[in-house]
């Protein structure tokens, strides 16, 4: 069995084999591992949540690299410059008030208060 691709991108970011050698009675098999078969098992849950409409916040601020927060009234919006938050509102760029971003109306409403909900996408601080 000849690795793919993406069994390599598996390897290179955790260190661990997507193949395995099992031994049979004088000779050997190559399968796949059991920690690999765990991550495709979860990237595909993630899919079905993404393409039910059921995506978490944060696997759409990943497919969307952008950040995600909810305003203060409990809906959901994404931005593609960081917002922060004063005391009492948030702040895009040189924008001060009232959350404004791009809705994402398929997301159920917050129930966090709203200046802890921001959500940063996986490795976009690092950028």
């Amino acid at each position: 069995m000849e690795k793919t691709e993406q069994m390599y991108r598996f390897e290179q970011e955790t260190g661990l084999e997507a193949l395995v050698t099992v031994p049979l009675e004088g000779d050997s098999l190559t399968v796949v591992s059991e920690e690999y078969t765990r991550c495709l098992e979860s990237k595909a849950e993630a899919y079905d949540r993404l393409m039910s409409g059921r995506a978490t916040p944060k696997e759409l601020a990943n497919i969307l690299q952008a950040y995600v927060a909810c305003n203060d009234n409990g809906r959901w919006s994404y931005f593609w410059t960081r917002p922060h938050a004063g005391k009492t509102e948030w702040y895009v760029g040189d924008y001060q008030g009232v959350l404004r971003g791009i809705a994402l109306l398929d997301l159920p409403p917050c129930s966090c208060h709203w200046t802890d909900s921001l959500i940063v996408p996986d490795g976009l601080e690092d950028k």
